[in-house]
C-alpha cells in the first residue's frame, strides 16, 4: 500500500512533488521508495523540512502500527485471494 504526500513546500497549491510512502505487507515495513522518490524529485528542489519529516514518521508509524488492517484491505482488493474466498478454495473444486 502507498500513501502520496503532496509536497507543496512553499504553499501555492501547485504540484511539485508527490512523496511515496509505502507500507510492504510482505516484509511489514514502511518506506520511501528510492527510485520513485528520485523520479518526483527534481534536482533544483531545496529537499524536505524538519516538519515534513516528522509528519513522513507519523505516516510510516501509523502504516506499521494498522499492518493487520492494511493486510485485510490488500487481501481484499486481491483478485485471486477474492476468488478463492467466494468460490472456496481450489482443493474443493
Amino acid at each position: 500500500m502507498t500513501v502520496y504526500l503532496d509536497y507543496d513546500p512553499e504553499k501555492d497549491f501547485e504540484e511539485k512533488c508527490v512523496l511515496p510512502i509505502r507500507y510492504d505487507t510482505l516484509d511489514g515495513f514502511a518506506y520511501i521508495p528510492d527510485d520513485e522518490y528520485r523520479e518526483k524529485f527534481h534536482p533544483n528542489d531545496f529537499g524536505i523540512e524538519y516538519e515534513d519529516i516528522v509528519l513522513i514518521k507519523e505516516i510510516m508509524e501509523y502504516l506499521e502500527s494498522h499492518k493487520e488492517e492494511i493486510n485485510d484491505l490488500c487481501v481484499g482488493y486481491d483478485w485471486e485471494d477474492r476468488k478463492i474466498m467466494d468460490h472456496g478454495s481450489d482443493d474443493d473444486n
